[in-house]
Order: structure tokens, then sequence, then C-alpha cells
């Protein structure tokens, strides 16, 4: 199926880069037995070697095991593959970014059997790991996804400090565009993602404090 994918895309211009697999897990809800990470490791060498027998330069975009959440990555391996372009996932905490409730930005949450307070210092903190590979081995870093429910209590200051963040550390980032989820096209009854609306749960108009924030980072000369 990879083989298929690079054939089908290869030389097409429009492409920085092919994630074949995202957020990899076997765990719950799938219902298998956890994969060892050197299982997974294998399998990934493998996928890159038949790629490259293909196209020679087409960045790899992969992401380690777990839902391709940030704290994989101090088991994370690096490949021998100078175009392997490592990726992660943000959605932290969950209960804020995906679920309908009423938590804050910044505030407390229960992590591990914990209650902790996150804020910009607990998020950047949280991507160590990450920042930590970057600077060990010397590569490039893509946050595949992130975001949240728009209207929830924050999630502007919240947006802003992943961004803080990202640029920091030399992130290359993408947020996600939930509102064309299930084959839905105008984001208006999928709405909850759809950035374009605003921080208020029932406006609609798409000169907003989150687009003003999107398109602060887009103009950053970097």
């Amino acid at each position: 199926m990879c083989r298929y994918i690079t054939e089908r895309y290869k030389g097409n211009k429009h492409l920085v880069g092919i994630n074949y697999f995202l957020e990899p897990h076997a765990d719950n809800p799938v219902n298998l037995q956890p994969i060892d990470d050197t299982n997974y490791f294998n399998f990934v060498e493998e996928l890159i070697h038949n790629i490259r027998e293909i196209d020679k330069s087409i960045p790899i975009i992969i992401q380690p095991m777990g839902w391709a959440y940030p704290d994989k990555f101090s088991g994370l391996k690096k490949f021998d593959d100078e175009r392997i372009v490592y990726s992660f996932d943000m959605y932290f905490p969950h209960q804020f970014t995906n679920e309908k409730n009423d938590s804050t930005y910044p505030g407390y949450y229960f992590v591990k059997d914990s209650i902790i307070y996150v804020d910009s210092n607990y998020l950047r903190n949280f991507l160590q790991p990450v920042i930590e590979f970057k600077q060990k081995n010397n590569v490039p870093i893509f946050v595949n996804e992130y975001g949240g429910i728009r209207y929830k209590n924050g999630f502007l200051d919240y947006l802003r400090d992943l961004h803080n963040i990202f640029l920091d550390n030399g992130f290359h980032f993408a947020f996600y565009i939930w509102k064309s989820e299930w084959g839905e096209i105008d984001g208006n009854s999928f709405d909850d993602f759809n950035y374009q609306k605003g921080t208020n749960s029932s406006t609609s108009k798409r000169t907003n404090e989150l687009m003003n924030e999107f398109q602060r980072v887009w103009k950053l000369n970097r």
C-alpha cells in the first residue's frame, strides 16, 4: 500500500512529505496486545527501505507508538535516513482540547493519578522529550496536529502558549481542520473546531481573535 502511494505521488510538487501512519498504536480501544517498540522500529525500517526504492527524496513523516504522544519521544529511535521528519500530535490535556465540559486553561487536571496544574510551564515540560530528541539528533520536528474546541475558556491563551513553545524550539506545525469531518465542507454543523467562527459558540465570523493568532505566526519570518 505504501509503495503504491509513493509511486502514485512521486514528483508531486505540492507534497512536502508523506505521513504513512497516523497516531500508530495497538492497544485499547483496538483490543490488541501492545506492540513492542522494537517490532515497530523494525517495521519502520522496512517501510523506509521500500519507500526509498521508489523515491529517494520525499520526506517520510514518522510518529512514535502510543498515539504519537510527545512523551513517547523518550524512547523513539533515530532512523538512518537524512529525510525523516519526526512528528507528534498535541491534544493535551485531552479533557480541555476535545471534551465538552467546563474545564479551563490554565487549570487543574487529573493526569496519571495526580492532580496537576497545566499552564505554559507545564506544557513546555510536557514537550521536553521532543525538545531533547531534536537537540540530541539535530532532526526536523513536525507537530502533525494540534488544536481544540474553540470556545473553551482560555483556548486562545492555550493556542498562544503552544505557538510560542513551537517557535522557540524550531518546530514545524499545522493545526487540524476538523470542520470538514465526515464529508462536510462548510463547517456549519460540526463546528467545534472551526476556528473561522472565533471563540464564541454561536458567532459566525472569519475575522476573529483565533484567526488573528494563526495569521500572526503564519506571517513570521523563520
